[in-house]
């Protein structure tokens, strides 16, 4: 299993599609080969929502179930601990926005 946590910053956001992240904000992605979905919060800038919305469920009765849930594509800036620096582009993808 493969799993890191990384910084990642909005530099920068120039689109007309409404933003939730703040540029200068900071924030922790985690990345995991066993995931079988990608998921975008605050400190990724949405590129495109597509049409569709997905209801998601926990594989646990602890969490509730979050309806209508946006699929779309985004992009975040992510430095590793080595120093390294990279545009991370994810699509379609679960978007929580500021949930």
């Amino acid at each position: 299993m493969c799993s890191e946590r990384v910084t990642s910053n909005i530099c920068s956001i120039k689109s007309d599609i409404p933003r939730y992240a703040t540029p200068g904000d900071s924030s922790t992605c985690e990345f995991a080969l066993h995931a079988d979905t990608c998921c975008m919060g605050r400190n990724f800038a949405p590129l495109y929502f597509t049409e569709e919305l997905v209801d998601v469920t926990a594989f646990t009765g602890r969490y509730s179930a979050l309806w209508d849930v946006p699929i779309a594509g985004g992009a975040t800036h992510v430095q590793l601990s080595d120093g390294s620096e990279y545009i991370l582009e994810v699509h379609q993808s679960l978007w929580f926005g500021d949930r």
